[in-house]
């Protein structure tokens, strides 16, 4: 089995984890190994051993965050820590989580076997689900010109730029989880199994 390095780029709350978790499952159930690898968790990490517990990093300072480490340590710093951790793995399928540079995409085809999915929904639907998960520290106060305003970080604006480079796209407007697992198991079944 070849060894594939899956990248899932998407606008925040488009539903790249569940994206993911669904992968999973596929993978499971074909007795694939994978390991799922989220960008936003190098930064995390770093938060946490700075004194601030995993749940309660904002969006804001995790953004911040990623823009002082590529002004203080060069562009492509974050996608350099995640390569380090990809080259660490031995899963057959190894799941980027959260691409959003240009440098990520670089790196992710920089492997011979690899694949780019973007995951995208409209803002009104991405700012409503932001409203109702409150996964970021105060995401569920945010108005919607708040939440478009954060579309324009240095971390997110060039997002749909590398959507357009993407090998398949899923389009998660539905509340309905069903319509999104149906996009999920064909993207899996033409594209990424056989990649494995």
């Amino acid at each position: 089995m070849k060894k594939l390095i899956l990248g899932l780029v998407g606008e925040k709350l488009a539903g790249k984890g569940t994206v993911a978790e669904k992968i999973d499952k596929l993978a499971d159930e074909d007795r694939i190994t994978v390991e799922h690898l989220r960008f936003s968790d190098i930064l995390i990490d770093i938060a946490e051993l700075l004194g601030t517990p995993r749940k309660e990093a904002s969006r804001d300072q995790l953004i911040e965050l990623a823009t002082s480490a590529e002004r203080i340590f060069g562009k492509g710093c974050i996608t350099r820590g995640m390569r380090r951790r990809v080259e660490k793995s031995n899963a057959d399928i190894i799941m980027l989580d959260g691409i959003r540079w240009p440098t990520d995409v670089e790196m992710l085809r920089g492997f011979p076997n690899n694949y780019l999915v973007y995951v995208t929904a409209s803002a009104e639907r991405r700012h409503k689900r932001a409203k109702e998960r409150k996964e970021k520290a105060g995401e569920e106060f945010l108005t919607l010109e708040e939440f478009l305003r954060e579309e324009q970080a240095e971390t997110e604006k060039h997002i749909p730029e590398l959507g357009k480079q993407a090998d398949y796209k899923i389009v998660n407007e539905s509340d309905d989880i069903s319509l999104l697992n149906e996009q999920v198991e064909l993207c899996w079944e033409r594209c990424i199994r056989p990649k494995t």
